[in-house]
């Protein structure tokens, strides 16, 4: 138990380090739980931090530092590693989560997003979980209002076994400050669920949101998210300027 609290301290540590760096690009998130069809440019990093509480039914805790790169051509890639502590039992799962994501324009106000994540366990024998999506998201600018619809499939160690609809819905409050989002995914699995919270973005690189999530097949297990992100610039990178003073 304290090697567990003494590794979590380190992941907040670390992350709170890396909030400090100044960057100068605005951050960009998920709607909650489901994949934004905001993309990142190349060179561009958004550092991640999110923590998931069900204080009820599972009783755990969730903790996952992710790191986002962005390819160009539309696409980015990212890698995660989800700590899952259940409160009864003291029973710890680590896994890594393995992401890739294509958008494509349509105007000036439509995108189609897809993509997919694979997350296999570092210390248990069993299957990958998977998921993958595919939705399209239509900006009002005279409302600054988001609507997304799609789809997904998804399957907990298993493959692809279950999927259903994905809706959701980004209206700016407060420009570049304060946003409300709802999210919703049908089908009862680890993924349908509703979910409703805010975001807020004290500065351009940085963003916080929070959220309440509402599992379709058992409302007693509503879960609470907690998100930071930091986004750092392609001009900030130091590896990439590292990289193409090598070039040169």
């Amino acid at each position: 138990m304290i090697l567990k609290k003494k590794f979590l301290k380190l992941i907040y540590s670390f992350f709170a380090l890396l909030f400090i760096v100044n960057s100068r690009v605005e951050a960009v998130q998920s709607i909650i739980t489901i994949p934004s069809s905001s993309v990142l440019p190349q060179g561009g990093v958004i550092i991640k931090e999110t923590t998931r509480v069900n204080p009820y039914g599972d009783k755990n805790v969730r903790i996952t530092p992710n790191v986002t790169f962005g390819t160009g051509h539309g696409m980015e890639v990212s890698v995660g590693v989800p700590v899952s502590v259940k409160f009864a039992g003291d029973v710890t799962e680590t896994k890594t989560d393995l992401s890739a994501k294509k958008v494509w324009y349509l105007g000036s106000g439509t995108r189609v997003s897809v993509g997919g994540t694979i997350s296999p366990s570092f210390n248990m024998p069993v299957c990958p979980d998977t998921f993958v999506f595919g939705h399209v998201t239509q900006r009002f600018k005279k409302t600054k209002t988001g609507f997304t619809v799609g789809g997904y499939a998804t399957g907990r160690r298993h493959f692809l076994n279950s999927g259903g609809v994905i809706i959701a819905v980004d209206q700016v409050v407060v420009s570049n400050k304060l946003n409300v989002v709802a999210e919703w995914a049908s089908g009862e699995n680890n993924r349908g669920r509703f979910g409703a919270g805010l975001k807020y973005r004290p500065s351009p690189e940085l963003s916080v949101s929070a959220a309440v999530l509402i599992p379709n097949r058992e409302c007693d297990n509503i879960g609470f998210q907690l998100s930071l992100s930091k986004y750092i610039s392609p001009e900030d990178n130091v590896i990439l300027r590292r990289f193409k003073h090598e070039e040169l």
